[in-house]
Parts: C-alpha cells; sequence; structure tokens
C-alpha cells in the first residue's frame, strides 16, 4: 500500500476518528496507531491495516511519484472530489479551505 505516515495521519484526523477508533477497526493497538504517527519505524503489516480502513471509509491516497509528492482523495460526502483538482483551480482551493476552516472551528 505504502501511504506516508503524515497521510495517513491527515485522513485519520479529517475523518473524525480517533486513535482509539481506528486501532479497534485495524484490529491494532492504540499505541500501534500512535507510533505509526509519530513516523516511528513498524510493521508493514500494520501500516497496510491503517491504511485499508481509511480507504474502507473513502479515503483515496495518490501514490508518490518522480515529479510530485503523494497526496489524499476526501470521500464525496467530506467535499471531496472524484478527480484531484488541479493546483491552479481557485474554487477548489477555496473550498478546501473552508472545509478546514469547519472542521477546525475557526
Amino acid at each position: 500500500m505504502g501511504a506516508s505516515w503524515k497521510l495517513l495521519r491527515a485522513a485519520r484526523l479529517l475523518l473524525g476518528l480517533t486513535q482509539r477508533e481506528l486501532a479497534e477497526e485495524a484490529r491494532v493497538s492504540r499505541g500501534s496507531v500512535d507510533r505509526l504517527e509519530r513516523g516511528e519505524p513498524g510493521h508493514s503489516r500494520i501500516d497496510d491495516a491503517v491504511q485499508a480502513v481509511l480507504e474502507r471509509h473513502g479515503i483515496r491516497f495518490i501514490p508518490e511519484t518522480e515529479t510530485s509528492g503523494g497526496g489524499l482523495l476526501l470521500p464525496p460526502a467530506l467535499g471531496g472530489d472524484q478527480v484531484p483538482p488541479s493546483r491552479s483551480d481557485a474554487a477548489s482551493k477555496s473550498r478546501i479551505r473552508g472545509y478546514v476552516r469547519r472542521r477546525s472551528g475557526d
């Protein structure tokens, strides 16, 4: 699978899941999720299990390439698009900023 720990953590937070909830769904310990999210080396089985849970919740991970870093797409229920917006799409960027503000309570 292979999403970075930063993307896995971001996906969990965007979905509003706690580490405990994610751990229960992935059938791993909360400590394993915590270590994963701090970037500590772990077992690929745990990484794969966590990523699989996030994908079942509708997150789509975009693999890293030689020319761009990896990313993620939100599920449509959370305001995500089916196709990644272009970097110059001001309307999409504004919608994402508004979503993040709503989620953070600003």
